[in-house]
């Protein structure tokens, strides 16, 4: 069963040439290839990946037994347009 290793790294701003701790975790080979000076911070994160497994996909609420119809909101009522108006004076208007 193949794996991840994920690393917890920081990367220098190339901006403001501070190090800034990385919100995520990747590989190393991603980490170098998309910052030009790093610094691995912490033990990795390792992940067993397997290709058959299922992951959640919130696109595929159908297939997992999830109800995603609206029929269980009930009927839909139209709010109707009043049909007189109603004239309320203001004070300081001209009629």
């Amino acid at each position: 069963m193949p794996r991840l290793e994920l690393f917890p790294f920081r990367f220098r701003d190339p901006l403001t040439k501070k190090w800034v701790r990385a919100r995520y975790v990747a590989e190393l080979h991603e980490i170098a290839a998309r910052y030009g000076e790093f610094e691995v911070v912490g033990p990795p994160e390792i992940r067993d990946v397997d290709p058959e497994a299922r992951y959640f996909n919130p696109a595929q609420g159908q297939g997992m037994g999830i109800d995603t119809s609206v029929a269980n909101l009930g009927p839909v009522h139209a709010i109707r347009r009043p049909t007189t108006r109603w004239l309320i004076p203001v004070c300081g208007t001209a009629t």
